[in-house]
């Protein structure tokens, strides 16, 4: 894409000293709101009053949102994930585009669970066999079943006495 430029231009002779002088007609795209900002001379008065050049205006003096503390874990963790994701074999790392993130948010989705086994990134579930138990009644429980009301079920003694209205067993 070429654009039309209108130019004229004057060329020296032989053994002349003329200047090139180049006239553009188009509108500049340069924009004079950022001279300041482009000043060398600007930048280092600023500098030497201040000592940081554009620090403050671009983050506000604000730095209180994490602490080193918090900041060093953080990234030993995004190290951790990037470690383990490249120890990856390749294929897996290809599935997720090389990219450690959908991977976590894969590994982490419990729909996928069965996925991971079959990819060999997870054991398999234990299934637990539900174990029956027999319990013999106590002593204690055998009386309380002789001094229950049979119509309601409950100990006479406990509902009369106490104002539980739980059963007994």
């Amino acid at each position: 894409m070429s654009m039309n430029r209108n130019v004229s231009s004057s060329v020296r002779k032989r053994n002349d000293r003329f200047a090139l002088q180049e006239v553009n007609d188009l509108p500049s795209r340069t924009k004079g709101s950022f001279k300041d900002q482009c000043d060398i001379n600007f930048i280092m008065s600023r500098y030497l009053k201040s000592g940081a050049v554009d620090h403050v205006a671009k983050y506000g003096g604000s730095y209180g949102f994490a602490t080193s503390l918090t900041l060093h874990e953080a990234l030993n963790i995004v190290r951790k994930a990037e470690e383990m994701f490249n120890d990856l074999d390749s294929k897996i790392r290809i599935r997720f585009h090389n990219e450690p993130g959908e991977f976590l948010d894969f590994v982490q989705d419990p729909k996928n669970a069965e996925v991971l086994v079959e990819m060999g990134l997870a054991n398999p579930a234990k299934v637990v066999e539900p174990v029956l138990v027999r319990m013999e009644p106590t002593e204690e429980a055998q009386e309380a079943r002789g001094s229950e009301d049979p119509a309601s079920g409950r100990s006479r003694a406990r509902s009369a006495s106490s104002g539980d209205h739980t059963r007994s067993t």
